[in-house]
């Protein structure tokens, strides 16, 4: 078997763009678009002439790809790809938006750009939970979280050997034989790699029959990583917030601001634990798998409380900013994630990304994000 075969590279390219025709000629159409851009000398005139363009180009890779995953989960008929109308559609009428906003203002304001960061992280939160909207098995889905995070994580490793060793490849010529390159090669080598190779590598080996997937091979590395690693730096961040509650109450004072960033990494660590061991807590020998539910949001509970009146000092004493604004979207969804934990007999994970959606959604959607932010 040869190391390197140019066969198999453009099979799965071909196979690759058969399947996800709309998001690879998105993807390769918006790639082309900025490395030509960012070769231009007028960099002044930039945000002029395709500021409306840009934030489009980047943010409809995900929603595509979220969509693509919905409609293969539909049963087979020819009017499922008119669903891609959707996405289509909405980008259309934020390119309208965009561009009406940037023939009315010099330069973007902060506002345009935290609108802009909803939108491209909801179409993120999508791909979390588009296959299974309609359809449920816990064991799927946990292998189609598995199959995310092998994804990307093999699709940003490929593309950043790629970007780094053709990097030292230029760097190479310009020193040894003095060939002159332009430093905006490099940034143009970053959006090639970013953009075309990234995608098309993350898309090319996605499973298809994803609810068919059922049985869970479970890796001992990660089983080992979660009870030596993940859980003892959980139980550091229970105690330092627990000793500092208690130093609230001794010294009966007002939490930090500080203190909300702590209480969300301690959530979002429990969370991850609590998906990574789902499909065994109930059959591991581990006692800590076997009582990490519901012992970890019953704990969560307090500090919930800690991070509503960490923030609720803040938003008085300083008004609200896009970091606070963030910060109080994410304990509302800490609350109600934890609550349906704790209450709903169903316990589905995809509930966790559906629920976050809807919050950064409907805030894009909201005729005003909140009341005007601060410095």
């Amino acid at each position: 078997m040869s190391l390197f075969s140019f066969s198999e590279i453009t099979q799965k390219a071909k196979s690759a763009f058969l399947r996800f025709p709309e998001t690879l000629t998105w993807v390769t159409f918006g790639s082309i678009f900025w490395i030509f851009l960012v070769d231009l000398e007028e960099k002044d005139e930039l945000f002029e002439l395709y500021g409306s363009t840009l934030p489009v180009l980047v943010i409809g890779v995900s929603w595509f790809i979220g969509f693509r995953f919905f409609i293969e989960q539909l049963k087979p008929s020819k009017f499922n790809e008119i669903l891609l109308l959707i996405p289509l559609i909405g980008l259309v009428i934020y390119h309208q938006y965009c561009k009406i906003y940037f023939n009315s203002n010099a330069a973007p304001e902060i506002e345009f750009i935290f609108r802009s960061f909803l939108l491209l992280i909801s179409g993120h939160l999508v791909i979390f939970f588009s296959p299974f909207l309609l359809k449920w098995d816990k064991n799927a889905y946990w292998n189609y979280l598995q199959t995310i995070i092998i994804s990307i994580s093999r699709s940003v490793l490929f593309s950043g050997v790629l970007y780094l060793g053709l990097v030292v490849a230029m760097l190479s010529f310009k020193f040894l034989f003095d060939f002159e390159i332009k430093e905006v090669r490099y940034l143009q080598l970053f959006i090639f790699c970013l953009g075309i190779v990234n995608t098309w590598t993350y898309l090319s080996d996605f499973p298809k029959n994803i609810h068919f997937n059922t049985t869970i091979d479970y890796p001992k590395a990660l089983e080992v990583f979660v009870k030596f690693i993940l859980i003892p730096l959980l139980i550091i961040y229970l105690l330092i917030l627990y000793a500092y509650s208690a130093k609230i109450v001794i010294e009966w004072q007002l939490p930090k601001g500080w203190v909300s960033y702590l209480v969300m990494a301690y959530a979002l660590l429990g969370f991850s634990i609590h998906v990574a061991i789902n499909p065994i807590k109930k059959e591991s020998s581990i006692l800590v798998f076997k009582k990490f539910y519901p012992l970890f949001y019953l704990l969560l509970l307090p500090l919930i409380v800690l991070l509503f009146v960490a923030i609720g000092r803040r938003l008085m004493d300083y008004g609200i900013t896009e970091n606070r604004y963030f910060v109080l979207l994410l304990a509302i969804w800490l609350l109600v994630v934890t609550m349906y934990i704790l209450i709903s007999k169903r316990k589905q994970l995809k509930f966790l990304p559906i629920f976050l959606f809807s919050l950064l959604f409907i805030s894009f959607a909201s005729k005003r994000l909140a009341i005007p932010f601060s410095g």
